[in-house]
């Protein structure tokens, strides 16, 4: 991301959280900022999650479909944690670190220790409901599960002394409101996808849950983010450029990566067993 901020040479503005958008000039877009600054564009592209377009006042309104589909969707729930110890003491043991625990408090856990050795972490993830239930204890709390937890799961009493713990509750953030991705409800998003991707007059719509593949990860936002630029490009030279498809130009086949086929995940074979 600092890459890519420095080669915009200054135009990334940080701390100019959007208030408002309003199109209601036939020759501009207007961007009002929280700190008072303030913008203008020919054309604006949106790209964050749906549940965060309420936060925005948009003059005129969203569309109905748009605005419904968006209400739709629900951030996920996750706690990140890194559980910080002297040695990698599990490494020792011969185990990886990783441990998926449909109990909880952590569901799925991997060795963060740094390549050269540095700093031996164990990162676990609290998801949904665990996380739900456990955002009402303290840290301290989290820590003590988390590190019995691992004793019991990696049989060693060296995982109850960590000596540094972190964590972070994505839905405390304002600016994301939970983890990973947002979820539509059953069958708002199979009757309503093209609402969430279409463009609103001169508002353009990217963020990786308006792709067509690989929603939720970073390539869904890449994809989704070169349609809202084709279609802003568009619209403003039609006789340069053309919409690109909702599913974006057709991928050629990476020669660094070599296609495998598909095996069964650590989850769905862990499911499969319950």
């Amino acid at each position: 991301s600092d890459g890519l901020a420095a080669r915009l040479q200054g135009r990334v503005r940080l701390s100019h959280a959007v208030a408002a958008v309003d199109q209601r000039r036939a020759d501009r877009v207007e961007v009002s900022c929280r700190n008072g600054a303030s913008f203008t564009a020919s054309r604006v592209v949106l790209a964050l999650a749906p549940p965060l377009y309420q936060r925005i006042a948009f003059q005129p309104a969203l569309p109905g479909p748009k605005a419904r589909v968006a209400a739709d969707f629900t951030m996920g729930c996750i706690v990140k944690t890194y559980t910080y110890y002297a040695r990698p003491w599990w490494r020792e043991a011969g185990l990886s670190g990783q441990v998926f625990a449909p109990d909880g408090p952590v569901l799925y856990s991997m060795d963060d220790t740094k390549p050269d050795g540095a700093f031996p972490c164990l990162m676990g993830f609290v998801l949904a409901d665990h996380a739900k239930a456990w955002a009402a204890r303290t840290p301290a709390d989290r820590r003590a599960a988390i590190a019995a937890q691992y004793a019991r799961l990696l049989q060693s009493e060296e995982a109850l002394r960590p000596l540094h713990y972190e964590e972070r509750d994505w839905a405390l953030e304002e600016f994301s409101g939970g983890c990973y991705v947002a979820s539509p409800a059953i069958g708002a998003f199979a009757a309503a996808a093209e609402a969430l991707r279409a463009p609103f007059d001169r508002i353009f719509f990217a963020g990786t849950e308006t792709a067509t593949a690989w929603a939720g990860y970073m390539d869904g936002a890449v994809q989704a983010g070169e349609r809202a630029a084709l279609e802003a490009l568009a619209s403003l030279h039609p006789e340069r450029y053309s919409a690109p498809l909702a599913s974006g130009p057709p991928e050629s086949p990476s020669q660094e990566v070599v296609a495998r086929p598909a095996v069964p995940t650590l989850f769905e074979r862990a499911a499969g067993q319950r």
